[in-house]
């Protein structure tokens, strides 16, 4: 790639990652994903310090008018790296649910309802990552393990238990009322277009298999 004629900042809400020869780009405000094929050829990115160098100024400016990038950049505050998923608390045989599942279960459905309804994904980020904690990086220990089984034997039964994005905000939140914490991971991978979302504490996965995400590049840590 040639020296890039234009250097840029990702928007404050906006997103990105190189996979390959392609670019990702997530638009929190508009809840909305861009694929660029073959967009490393065009740009450099560093997404630790949120700055992109372009060296097309028509693709500079394609970006541009679609707001993914500014002239300045807007300060923030970004988590720590995330690290590399290697143990998933899902990969167990959990008992039948009993009767405290069920209360637990019932308490977070109704804090869901009230929480998810019609708010926007630039909400929800908005409030995970105030409430965010430090220690995201540690493993969880055996009180958090337990919660985040007890969780999966309910789940199931919950409404929209297979929606990634639903399942990952309850669970959060069922964490929090209880003392913990965890980081939202939102991950993609391209051809075929794939996105995704999941919790992770440490190298643990708490929401989902290892194997599922292996094929998937983080692009929002939260």
């Amino acid at each position: 790639m040639s020296t890039p004629s234009q250097i840029s900042a990702l928007r404050r809400d906006v997103h990105a990652v190189v996979i390959g020869d392609d670019a990702v780009f997530l638009d929190v405000t508009r809840d909305r994903y861009a694929c660029v094929p073959s967009a490393a050829g065009w740009m450099s990115l560093d997404a630790a310090q949120r700055v992109l160098g372009v060296a097309d100024p028509a693709f500079a400016e394609e970006l541009r008018q679609a707001d993914l990038i500014a002239d300045h950049a807007t300060p923030r505050d970004l988590p720590d790296p995330i690290a590399v998923a290697t143990i998933s608390a899902v990969g167990v045989d959990f008992a039948p649910p009993g009767w405290r599942d069920g209360v637990r279960g019932l308490r977070a459905t109704l804090d869901l309802a009230q929480a998810y309804h019609r708010r926007p994904l630039a909400k929800l980020v908005a409030w995970a990552a105030e409430g965010a904690t430090p220690g995201g990086n540690d493993r969880p220990d055996a009180r958090m393990l337990d919660l985040v089984e007890s969780f999966h034997r309910w789940a199931p039964f919950a409404p929209a238990p297979g929606k990634c994005l639903l399942r990952s905000f309850m669970l959060l939140r069922l964490l929090r009322r209880h003392g913990h914490d965890a980081r939202w991971v939102f991950g993609v991978r391209t051809w075929p277009f794939r996105a995704h979302c999941w919790l992770q504490r440490g190298d643990t996965v708490l929401d989902d298999d290892v194997e599922a995400l292996v094929a998937l590049t983080p692009i929002m840590v939260v």
